[in-house]
């Protein structure tokens, strides 16, 4: 039984993750509540090949508009814990391993292209409304909205054209 919770909240996040990316942080309603995610942070992933200065450093966590929404979605869940436990600590494991994997995607040069391909589709490639997962590929995959882009000839044409600059706050 505990490994059924672990498992199904470990695909119910990916779904969570899928619908809230594609459904809230991109809709025309929150781009007013989550203006940074679609005005600064894909202008600046897109010019600076994936960096994002929002990502340097370790300053201000808990003012972190993703920290804070990772946050309330596990007071959301909470009452899960007094049913499933390890559902919830599953889906906790899951917030955690987001943001992590999403702020090293953001952080590093070449990370994000190299371990999170799709997410760096999501960025880099010509339509930013496709590749919604952040950890995986997998409802992408499903759902029809994966989109390769990386070591496409489109992108090695890019490359050539286009040198790194960063953009500053």
């Amino acid at each position: 039984m505990v490994l059924v919770q672990i498992f199904l909240a470990y695909v119910y996040s990916h779904f969570l993750e899928y619908f809230l990316h594609r459904w809230f942080l991109h809709t025309r309603v929150s781009k007013t509540w989550f203006k940074y995610h679609w005005g600064l942070h894909h202008k600046k992933a897109r010019q600076n090949q994936m960096i994002d200065s929002k990502y340097d450093g370790l300053k201000n966590l808990y003012k972190d508009d993703e920290v804070i929404g990772l946050s309330v979605l596990a007071v959301i869940h909470l009452p899960l814990y007094f049913i499933f436990p390890f559902a919830y600590f599953a889906l906790v494991y899951a917030a955690i391993e987001y943001y992590v994997l999403h702020r090293l995607a953001h952080s590093y040069e070449g990370w994000g292209r190299k371990h999170l391909s799709w997410h760096y589709d999501h960025h880099m490639g010509p339509n930013q409304n496709l590749n919604w997962g952040v950890r995986l590929p997998l409802i992408d995959r499903m759902v029809g909205t994966r989109s390769i882009y990386k070591n496409t000839e489109r992108e090695k044409r890019l490359k050539f054209k286009t040198k790194r600059r960063r953009v500053r706050d």
